[in-house]
């Protein structure tokens, strides 16, 4: 089975934070080939500001072929959310309000910065806070994408994002409880 997977975004952005911006639609297609025919999925997913992350707002399976149908144990099979998250990340840059725009996952001359910088660091601690309200939008474990993306350990990636936190760059965590956890 070979699959393929497609997104794209609208025009129209949601702020996140005090200067972090993302799309407030995606559009995601997959193609799966099956002997017999193949299905393609499309989500639409809509950034929730109340969640903080990308809902599923609609799925269409449709099957091609003489052998393959949209049935019950089709539908079961479909990995919504893996096929969604494949196709955040594919979308996913940091599009900040001055109308810069930095990839997903960050550019290593930004990684290196953050890294040597430090906790001490304003600055370091906005990318901190960037990176975790990015991965909680795509819904990606927050605290496990700041360990990565700044090759930290998982404590130190906690007190980052503590200090973050400290710094008002991000919301206290009790607020945050609809999303997912790192």
């Amino acid at each position: 089975m070979a699959a393929m997977v497609t997104a794209s975004h609208d025009a129209s952005y949601v702020q996140l934070g005090s200067d972090l911006l993302v799309p407030r639609l995606v559009s995601i297609v997959e193609t799966e080939d099956y002997e017999g025919g193949s299905l393609t999925i499309r989500i639409d997913a809509e950034f929730s500001e109340t969640l903080s992350r990308y809902r599923v707002a609609k799925l269409v399976v449709e099957a091609d072929g003489d052998e393959l149908e949209v049935a019950s144990t089709t539908l079961r099979a479909v990995r919504v959310q893996e096929i969604l998250s494949a196709g955040l990340v594919q979308v996913a840059e940091f599009r900040l309000l001055s109308g810069e725009t930095w990839p997903w996952p960050l550019r290593e001359d930004l990684v290196s910065f953050v890294t040597k910088s430090g906790p001490s660091s304003l600055a370091a601690m906005e990318w901190v806070a960037r990176i975790y309200m990015m991965a909680q939008a795509l819904r990606v474990r927050p605290a496990s994408a700041v360990r990565t993306q700044l090759g930290l350990t998982l404590p130190t990636a906690s007190v980052w994002i503590r200090r973050a936190r400290d710094r008002g760059f991000l919301p206290d965590a009790t607020l945050e409880e609809a999303g997912p956890r790192g």
